[in-house]
């Protein structure tokens, strides 16, 4: 029965840091499609400029719209950054040893009752059917 218990929870542990592990996941996956479209501006802003310098300064509202839209590109791409790894640092804070691995705890104790309760009450059904059973075979003589 404790043993049991233990596997319960263990498993129940599992599939938590499993859930934490695909939420992480997916935030990254998310992060590095940002990040690809980061760079992907970054080559964009390179390949414009390869022209003549004499053109791009001819427009110089659609320089400076350009350039701001680039730079708001960068810091957004930074800010995702960071925010991926405040989250890992923030997943990585979460995981705590468990000193009870030989031990009880309450989880273990609180599975160990619901199953004396399961047991008991099969044994109640049992003693039940039994007398059932003895009283018919009394008025069967």
């Amino acid at each position: 029965k404790v043993f049991l218990a233990k596997k319960i929870n263990m498993l129940k542990a599992e599939r938590e840091q499993g859930e934490k592990r695909a939420m992480y996941l997916m935030y990254n996956i998310q992060m590095l499609g940002k990040l690809r479209q980061a760079i992907d501006d970054n080559k964009f802003f390179g390949d414009k400029m390869k022209g003549s310098l004499n053109s791009l300064l001819a427009d110089q509202q659609g320089l400076a719209q350009f350039l701001n839209q680039a730079l708001q590109t960068k810091v957004s791409a930074e800010q995702v950054l960071t925010d991926a790894d405040e989250t890992f640092k923030e997943v990585e804070s979460m995981y705590e040893e468990n000193a009870t691995i030989y031990g009880k705890s309450d989880a273990d104790d609180e599975l160990l009752a619901m199953f004396e309760t399961q047991e008991g009450l099969a044994d109640g059904e049992l003693e039940e059917s039994s007398e059932a059973a003895s009283t018919v075979s009394r008025k069967g003589e």
